[in-house]
């Protein structure tokens, strides 16, 4: 007859320290209860996580960098004269000369040596005119066209290609009066046209100063905040069988109505669905508008479209 263990009638700690293999079953009860809160949480924030979402923070934009811009109308600008390219008259050089001092004095010198002060810190130092040794693109009329309009990459040359192309080429034949540059050949003439079609015109387009492109853009925005405000309130006082769905589905009202006040969910069917398949949250929608059927979700889309206009 085997000997019954007497029952405790109450729980010796010290002992248990003694014999730790007791504590066992309460180790288990304790990761039951980690798991238990871990699930509790993943759950109510599954949008999140499911789909990768996080806070970010838009950095502050100094406006001072951007480039100064005036008020143009674009069109397309006239042929230019391809004769021109190889004869330059007094005039011609004349205008070059002070639109090189005007954009180029700065790193290249005035006398377009290379010894500007803009040019002191830069690493290739800016290009001397005057002698026509280690030049990266070439000094014939192709290639000094060529860094004007593309710039040259790894130095601090950048494009010029808000110049006319007529202004550009003034520049380049006073350039040429700096050394003994190579002669302009047809050759050179018909490679310059057919990778630039300086024959053909350009089209320009219209620009603004960015004050006022900002103060547009701010305009249309409180536009589109107005009718996404009067959507919402049409939302929340219907009763369709269409908002109800809205509503339930919908995490953030106000994202989803703005996305389509602004007609960027609006449009294409598949496009929207393809959109909120990839990321739902991003939308306003919470993940159970993954759950609606193809036909629950075309009626949601025609409702929203339809409030959109």
């Amino acid at each position: 007859m085997s000997e019954k263990r007497k029952i405790e009638a109450e729980v010796d700690f010290k002992d248990m320290l003694k014999n730790p293999h007791r504590l066992f079953g309460l180790f288990y009860i304790i990761v039951f209860m980690v798991i238990l809160a871990g699930g509790i949480y993943y759950v109510k924030h599954l949008d999140q996580i499911a789909f990768n979402r996080g806070g970010y923070t838009v950095p502050d934009i100094d406006l001072s960098e951007f480039k100064k811009v005036e008020r143009k109308k674009g069109g397309v600008k006239p042929a230019i004269d391809l004769s021109l390219l190889k004869q330059a008259g007094e005039e011609d050089i004349k205008k070059g000369k002070e639109l090189f001092v005007r954009n180029c004095s700065a790193c290249h010198g005035t006398e377009g040596k290379g010894d500007g002060p803009a040019g002191a810190a830069l690493n290739p130092k800016p290009r001397d005119f005057t002698k026509l040794e280690g030049w990266k693109n070439g000094p014939d009329i192709v290639n000094l066209y060529k860094t004007l309009q593309e710039g040259v990459a790894g130095t601090g040359m950048t494009a010029y290609e808000f110049l006319p192309p007529t202004d550009r080429i003034s520049i380049i034949h006073y350039i040429r009066t700096l050394a003994d540059y190579p002669p302009v050949t047809d050759s050179d003439i018909k490679k310059l046209d057919e990778k630039y079609q300086l024959s053909k015109g350009i089209v320009e387009p219209s620009t603004v100063p960015l004050p006022i492109a900002m103060n547009k853009i701010s305009d249309e925005e409180k536009s589109i905040l107005k009718k996404k405000d009067d959507i919402v309130e049409k939302v929340i006082n219907d009763n369709s069988g269409e908002a109800l769905l809205l509503k339930k589905v919908a995490k953030n009202l106000d994202n989803v109505i703005y996305l389509f006040a602004s007609h960027k969910l609006s449009g294409n069917f598949d496009d929207f669905l393809g959109k909120i398949a990839g990321d739902p949250v991003t939308y306003g929608f919470s993940s159970s508008v993954l759950r609606l059927s193809k036909g629950n979700l075309k009626a949601l889309f025609d409702y929203l479209t339809k409030l959109a206009g």
